[in-house]
């Protein structure tokens, strides 16, 4: 994959503007709370159409995902939730 979105833990503290919520479950069953950025995200869909995996920087990690599921917001068409499973 030649797409790097960055992902931060999911903090209740921290502001959810121009964020979406995901998930990340790892290859040793661990899942992750994550923010993703709307924006690199949003570009990542125009321009694969949801059809390839990507590289997603967690904290100092770059991890290969394949999307799991993706929830938009059922109005504004926007994507509100990603969950991806590592591969």
């Amino acid at each position: 994959s030649d797409y790097i979105v960055r992902a931060t833990a999911a903090k209740e503290e921290t502001e959810n503007k121009g964020l979406v919520t995901g998930t990340l479950r790892r290859k040793d069953g661990q899942i992750i709370p994550i923010f993703l950025s709307s924006n690199l995200l949003e570009q990542y869909i125009v321009i694969t159409d949801y059809c390839k995996d990507l590289d997603v920087k967690f904290e100092n990690e770059i991890i290969h995902v394949h999307i799991k599921e993706a929830q938009r917001h059922f109005t504004k068409n926007n994507v509100i939730n990603m969950d991806f499973i590592e591969i």
